[in-house]
């Protein structure tokens, strides 16, 4: 019995031995923290070292930091030494900071297993900038400044962000500049030097468009960048802090409503500037029926985008049929913003001869520097259109020949004898090739009409492949396949590979044109048309025939 009380003794001695000395070693972790620095600047950076005495396999939570301050960084390390033969492991945590505000700042206690670390209080001031550094130029300053506080509805606002510094610096970054109920686009990037107090600085600018989509007021946010410096070591004792952060202030606009006493009709163009130019790519003095006078109108406007900018129409009257083409956008950004560019295309075909004058071609923009509506109106367009190319061949050859002719008054008798010899020479031998090609053409007749059927039948089979298959398109809506496949049977048509476009079709077919136009339209216009009919296109399609052409030539060369 009494060995029975021994063994109980010994084994509870042995317990509250075990428990004893767990108890001591969890007593001994402990968790500390420890920063660089408690007084910082708001655009400045620090590091907090969190240690424990303990080779960690897990984290610690630092969300709680986040209320007060970014965390840009988080490394976690370990390290076993050997003190007096006993192994000492410790874990060490380095977060890098930057405050989110101005003022006394915590940062909080943080647990780990059974030990927690001390709260610490940070001290943030104002980052120092140009107004209150009168006697010493900073290292470091930014800013963001815009041309105007007071703008129309999508009229250009230029902002500039603008980075000062003099130190060395690895790399920048920042989030993307967006403003609510604005279009914002970047421009413009620069990285060159200046010299401001005496001093020389290095200068990072960034130049933005801002377009605001709406009235009343627009702001933009506090803009915030983060500076890295050449090195980038991290460690406990020996820890250098790369990054720095600056920031801006807020700026906000007062944005106009378009204004009531403007033409309602037109389009709303604010703008400091806008051209309004034409060029022709022929001479309108010398334009000749059927063929086609090619005029380009550019508008040029300073502060606004291409797609801002409208489509000039040229009303088609008796005299013309104007198709106009895809036009042709561009944008040129530089340092006084953005400049639209848009180049809108026509095909001008005369219809008849005369001296005719183009519609009046006008542009209605708002003039932000005087603050009032202008009219820009292009000079008359006038057009002198002759007779068609072949016409005015024939009639200049005629009045040739008759200037050329000899005059019989002044001819003597003898030279009168030679001349009417030399004329009937010429009918013998006239009546006599003629004779021969009268019996050549009867050897001839049997076979070329079997030719001629035999073309006939190719051409009408060709003719009804492609009609068909411009009606499958048709019922397709499918208006590319459709656009494709008149061009296909066009060139067969006119036996011409060079036809690549609707607007030579016109040419060799003036009723097409406006058909034509009204598919271009459909492909490309930036407006919706649910009336395009192209039963009318496909109609006047199947009428069309092969142009004849005199067989003068071919008829030379089978004599031959």
């Amino acid at each position: 019995m009494t060995k029975h009380l021994k063994s109980i003794f010994i084994k509870r001695l042995l317990q509250s031995v075990i428990l004893l000395l767990l108890s001591s070693h969890t007593y001994a972790l402990t968790l500390k923290a420890e920063v660089d620095r408690t007084s910082i600047a708001r655009s400045e950076t620090l590091n907090l070292i969190i240690t424990a005495d303990d080779n960690a396999n897990s984290d610690i939570d630092f969300s709680q930091l986040s209320f007060q301050f970014d965390i840009l960084n988080t490394q976690r390390s370990s390290r076993v030494t050997i003190s007096n033969g006993k192994k000492v492991a410790k874990t060490f945590w380095v977060v890098t900071l930057a405050p989110k505000e101005i003022g006394k700042l915590t940062i909080p206690s943080f647990k780990y297993k059974n030990a927690f670390s001390s709260s610490i209080t940070i001290n943030v001031t104002k980052e120092v900038n140009t107004s209150n550094s009168s006697s010493s130029s900073p290292d470091i300053f930014f800013e963001v400044i815009a041309d105007k506080k007071q703008a129309y509805v999508q009229e250009q606002i230029l902002v500039t962000a603008r980075l000062y510094y003099k130190i060395s610096l690895a790399n920048y970054e920042h989030e993307d500049f967006k403003v609510d109920n604005a279009r914002v686009e970047q421009i413009h990037k620069t990285d060159n030097e200046t010299i401001f107090r005496g001093e020389r600085y290095k200068v990072l600018e960034e130049l933005y468009t801002l377009h605001p989509q709406s009235s009343g007021k627009i702001t933009v946010p506090i803009q915030t960048w983060r500076l890295e410096k050449p090195s980038r070591r991290f460690g406990f004792g020996n820890s250098t802090n790369p990054y720095l952060y600056v920031r801006s202030k807020a700026i906000s606009f007062d944005i106009l409503p378009i204004p009531s006493n403007r033409d309602a009709n037109t389009e709303w163009l604010p703008s400091k500037k806008i051209d309004l130019t034409t060029q022709w790519k022929q001479s309108p003095l010398q334009a000749s029926i059927g063929e086609p006078l090619n005029l380009q109108i550019s508008i040029n406007a300073q502060g606004l985008f291409d797609y801002q900018l409208p489509d000039l129409k040229l009303n088609e009257t008796e005299n013309f049929t104007i198709y106009q083409a895809q036009p042709e956008t561009n944008n040129i950004k530089d340092s006084k913003g953005v400049t639209g560019i848009r180049k809108i295309n026509y095909s001008i075909i005369p219809r008849k001869t005369g001296q005719f004058t183009l519609p009046d071609v006008s542009l209605t923009w708002w003039n932000t520097e005087t603050n009032r509506e202008e009219v820009f109106q292009l000079p008359e367009q006038t057009i002198i259109v002759a007779k068609s190319t072949i016409e005015s061949t024939i009639n200049n050859q005629t009045l040739l020949n008759t200037a050329t002719a000899p005059n019989p008054a002044s001819d003597n008798s003898a030279s009168l004898l030679i001349w009417q010899l030399i004329s009937t020479f010429f009918a013998v031998i006239t009546c006599f090739l003629c004779y021969q090609l009268y019996r050549f053409k009867n050897t001839q007749t049997s076979a070329s009409g079997k030719t001629k059927n035999n073309r006939a039948e190719i051409f009408l089979s060709q003719e009804k492949i492609h009609l068909n298959r411009i009606k499958n398109a048709i019922d397709a809506q499918n208006w590319q396949l459709l656009r494709r496949e008149i061009i296909d049977w066009i060139k067969i048509l006119l036996n011409d590979e060079g036809i690549d476009s609707l607007n030579k079709i016109a040419v060799y077919f003036p009723e097409l044109a406006l058909p034509l136009q009204q598919l271009e339209n459909k492909l490309y216009g930036q407006h919706i048309d649910n009336s395009y009919n192209p039963q009318l296109l496909f109609d006047l399609i199947r009428k069309q025939r092969p142009p004849t052409r005199k067989q003068t030539k071919s008829q030379l060369k089978e004599l031959y």
